[in-house]
């Protein structure tokens, strides 16, 4: 926590386990708590309050993403810290935070097993599992940390990268795609992948 003029630091920690770990995203909600998102490579990650209270991973080559909220006014307490994440490597880009202390995490999925999709399908195998295959996520999480939804969309590349709320009730993401047939809604100003698929293009 640095001071509005940037020339003075309130409060740091450390947040991670014994592996390593990346944090990639940061928001913070009305009551000035901060939310945190990144990949971790753990499986000793300090879970607290968690919806999943594991590594998705038997192996240590994967990765898991995680989301943690932290209190400012408590020197940056952690209220809640959660793995998200399957048998192959999932990771967090983006956090967004409504007025109701709700947080949505986007980033992606390589697990077909394991990971807590509640909406959508993974668009690759169950028997055998590719972990080159990968879908986007958007996940909530309520303010105490509860996982609420987690849908994943794609066509078998795809990674969400930020994640902005619109009250009431719109999620907007952006990501990357290597996909030439991911769906587009009607009125789309782009209907086509223009590049190779060996090129990523946006998808909003």
């Amino acid at each position: 926590e640095l001071s509005l003029t940037g020339n003075a630091i309130l409060a740091t920690a450390f947040l991670g386990g014994s592996s390593t770990e990346y944090g990639f995203a940061v928001a913070v909600d009305p009551n000035h708590d901060i939310f945190v998102a990144g990949t971790t490579y753990s499986n000793d990650f300090p879970v607290f309050n968690a919806s999943q209270a594991y590594f998705g991973s038997n192996e240590s080559i994967y990765a898991d993403a995680f989301v943690a909220k932290l209190r400012p006014s408590q020197k940056l307490a952690v209220q809640f810290a959660t793995y998200i994440g399957g048998i192959f490597n999932d990771e967090a880009y983006g956090v967004a935070v409504d007025r109701f202390g709700t947080a949505y995490v986007t980033g992606y999925t390589s697990s077909p097993i394991g990971f807590p999709i509640t909406f959508g399908n993974f668009p690759g195998p169950l028997v055998p599992p590719n972990p080159n295959i990968s879908a986007a996520f958007v996940a909530k999480f309520g303010s105490n940390g509860i996982l609420e939804n987690c849908a994943v969309f794609g066509s078998g590349s795809e990674k969400g990268r930020a994640i902005a709320v619109l009250e009431p009730g719109s999620v907007y993401i952006t990501g990357e795609t290597y996909s030439s047939n991911l769906f587009t809604s009607s009125g789309a100003y782009q209907h086509q992948k223009l590049s190779p698929t060996s090129d990523a293009s946006v998808f909003v």
